[in-house]
Order: structure tokens, then C-alpha cells, then sequence
């Protein structure tokens, strides 16, 4: 059996006691549940019955079905699904070594740095360079833009990287004139391809 993870079950208690309760209750289940009602059907219980468990049950449910080798969680919608802030959800996941997901209001991967074995990404980056004009990028998110297709980004050795590169540091704006930020998110991506390459990256950021 697996050691329960302090930190997470901790940093899930807080959340789902916060004055966002009611989000972090909603968006803990569909985690565990594999994605929203259109796609999810992995939790033992209902939607009904995890709302009415206690907070310390709810976040020792959580643990034991998130804290596992491999997670995928899908959302029908282009606006649904977490935002950058959500991914603090899943600090504490010391065994999670692959995520898959249509996180597709994610601005910024950073926060999942924080997971210790993980090593593969795939996500749908449809809000993806928002961040980059939002100037909240950091070398993973330059990394995984080089890393995409179409809207799909996947990156895998990710410990690799994070040997060899200063994956949490920001990643630097060339254009501090808003002005000079292409408007137009698939030129953004193209013009963002074309100037980040690994060699840039390894050049500019290796530890």
C-alpha cells in the first residue's frame, strides 16, 4: 500500500475550505471523476454523496484516487475545464508521473513543477500564449510551445529538463510595448516557435 501524501490531502484541505469552496468541491470531483459529467465516470461515489462527505473525507478521497502514476481528465468544452490557478490542486501528488488533460484555460504550467515525479504532459494550449501576453510565462511554458501541434502540446522527460534547465524561471517578453505583441494567438505561436528552439533554451537557461 502507498503512503497517503501529507502535503497533498494539507494543500486539498485548505482549498476546499477556502471562500471558493463550492469551486473547489465541483472541480475536485470532476477530477476524480476523469473530467465533467459529459466524459467523467471514473468516482466510486456521486456527485451528491461527495458533497456530503466532511472536508478531511473529501481530501483523503482525493488522495488516494489523484495520487496515482498516471491521470487523464477531459472537458467537452473549448471554455471549460481548470484555469492556471486550478493547477495548485494538484500540488502534493508525489507519485503522479503522467497527465493528460483538456486544460484548455491554462495559462501557465508552471505551478506543476512543484510535482516531483512527473514527466509527461499533453494538454489542448488553446489559452496557452494568453499567458505569454499576460507576461506570466515561465521556461516550461517556452518549452512546451516548441513541443505542439495544432493545440495539442505533449512533452515527455520532463525530469530530464528540469536536470538541465531552469524550467520555473520566467521566460523574459521581447516586446514590453503591448503594441508589439501580436494580437493574432496563431501568428503569436508561429512567431513564438520560430525564436524559441531548445538550443535558445539550453543557451540561455541551462542550470
Amino acid at each position: 500500500m502507498k503512503n497517503p501524501s501529507s502535503a497533498f490531502i494539507q494543500n486539498c484541505t485548505q482549498l476546499l475550505a477556502s471562500e471558493d469552496s463550492e469551486h473547489y468541491i465541483r472541480r475536485y470531483y470532476e477530477f476524480i471523476n476523469g473530467g465533467d459529467e459529459f466524459y467523467g465516470s471514473n468516482a466510486p461515489i456521486s456527485e451528491g454523496e461527495w458533497g456530503q462527505l466532511t472536508v478531511a473525507k473529501q481530501a483523503e478521497l482525493a488522495e488516494q484516487l489523484l495520487n496515482v502514476p498516471s491521470l487523464t481528465i477531459r472537458y467537452p468544452g473549448t471554455f471549460s475545464g481548470p484555469s492556471t490557478e486550478d493547477l495548485q490542486m494538484f500540488v502534493g501528488l508525489d507519485l503522479l508521473e503522467s497527465l493528460e488533460g483538456d486544460f484548455m484555460q491554462v495559462e501557465s504550467y508552471t505551478k506543476l513543477l512543484e510535482l516531483p515525479k512527473l514527466d509527461r504532459i499533453s494538454f489542448d494550449i488553446f489559452s496557452h500564449s494568453s499567458g505569454y501576453m499576460k507576461e506570466e510565462w515561465s521556461v516550461l511554458d517556452a518549452l512546451l510551445s516548441i513541443h505542439t501541434e495544432g493545440f495539442k502540446g505533449k512533452l515527455e522527460g520532463l525530469l530530464k529538463y528540469k536536470e538541465k534547465l531552469d524550467l520555473a524561471k520566467p521566460f523574459p517578453i521581447q516586446h514590453k510595448d503591448p503594441s508589439k505583441i501580436e494580437p493574432d494567438m496563431d501568428k503569436l505561436y508561429a512567431s513564438l516557435k520560430k525564436m524559441v528552439t531548445e538550443d535558445f533554451l539550453y543557451k540561455n537557461f541551462a542550470k
